[in-house]
């Protein structure tokens, strides 16, 4: 999600070996707590949407809220060119009548200049309108509507995999059921990130910090893209600033009522100490869709940022960018344009968010 900017070539690669079937992970069972997936012993952090009461906003405890277009002293746009403002507005995030987050683009006419860049663990229950108006009035005038969103970040940045032990990252996701048209530059994500980027304050730890993309989509589109950035950039063992990427069609992604449950597991149980036998599988409703290695990745430092070091989870819709506009460069569009509408059919919706371990 960081500085994804795919090359044509890569948008519909597939990377690593297919993995054996598993049996599929236990969902969470909610409001009544965890189901620990077979294998798992350990719940390194959780949450279920539907404990919290609709219209609040998630829990600050858990939660971080980001706003503005950039870390404090980070790279502009987030890195990644995007041009949302991201705020704390309950019109751009909630918990619905259906005891689920709701993360909402909202195009906003007009336009301003500066911008303010906030980590933030309080909620706001200040007017969800007049909030998200103030924040695009700050915004940076590209010359187009502007558009505020959302990103949230765990609190938590511990959550790593055990040594000889499994970690496992999941979320319940429904993608916007908007027409791909009025998608055009919508990039709802979930995603994980190495802890020393956000801790050391150095945002030139990406990409050797280790990102793993857990599902992300654009433009409407029926595919979720699952990739892997670390290393060094560009090139690198991770193909910079392309990443390592796969991509999986599902005809229920955007049917406005389907779930899907996606997962990144990192696997160090047979590796016997050895880098290079470490395993990451990337998940969909449980089945596994591709296996990375460390022997495939060659490069220890990278590989053992990826799989030994701790991480935080993110949750976010950014809009335009690098990824929307080079999926979208194949159709020979730009994004967002004229057609994009943005709201709550073009919006992410979370059940729930979770990371187990074995130990």
């Amino acid at each position: 999600m960081l500085f994804p900017f795919f090359a044509a070539a890569l948008l519909f690669s597939t990377w690593g070996a297919l993995a054996a079937p598993t049996q599929p992970h236990s969902q969470l069972s909610r409001r009544s707590g965890i189901a620990l997936p077979p294998g798992y012993s350990h719940i390194i952090f959780q949450d279920d949407f539907s404990l919290l009461p609709p219209g609040s906003q998630p829990s600050p405890s858990k939660w971080i809220i980001a706003t503005g277009t950039s870390y404090p002293n980070g790279p502009a746009n987030w890195g990644t060119n995007e041009i949302q403002t991201y705020t704390k507005a309950l019109s751009n995030i909630n918990i619905t009548s259906s005891g689920t987050l709701l993360i909402t683009p909202l195009r906003v006419s007009g336009s301003g200049s500066g911008s303010g860049n906030v980590l933030d663990s309080s909620s706001s229950t200040s007017s969800s309108s007049s909030s998200a108006a103030a924040a695009a009035a700050a915004a940076p005038d590209n010359g187009k509507d502007n558009w505020t969103s959302a990103r949230i970040e765990t609190v938590a940045d511990h959550i790593a995999c055990p040594p000889g032990g499994k970690l496992l990252m999941s979320a319940s996701l429904k993608f916007g059921s908007a027409p791909s048209p009025s998608q055009m530059g919508i990039w709802p994500s979930f995603w994980a990130l190495g802890s020393e980027f956000r801790r050391s304050g150095k945002f030139d730890q990406w990409p050797a910090a280790g990102e793993i993309d857990i599902a992300e989509s654009t433009n409407g589109s029926p595919d979720v893209w699952q990739s892997l950035h670390c290393g060094t950039a560009p090139g690198g063992p991770c193909n910079e600033f392309s990443g390592l990427s796969t991509a999986t069609s599902l005809e229920t992604l955007r049917d406005g009522r389907t779930f899907h449950v996606f997962g990144a597991e990192i696997d160090r149980t047979n590796a016997g100490g050895d880098w290079k036998g470490e395993k990451l599988t990337y998940l969909v409703d449980g089945k596994p869709m591709v296996v990375l290695t460390g022997t495939e990745i060659g490069d220890e430092k990278a590989w053992t940022a990826v799989t030994r070091s701790p991480k935080y989870l993110i949750l976010n819709v950014a809009v335009g960018g690098d990824f929307p506009n080079n999926v979208a460069n194949l159709m020979g569009e730009k994004t967002p344009n004229g057609k994009t509408v943005g709201g709550v059919e073009a919006g992410l919706e979370v059940e729930w968010v979770a990371a187990y371990s074995s130990a």
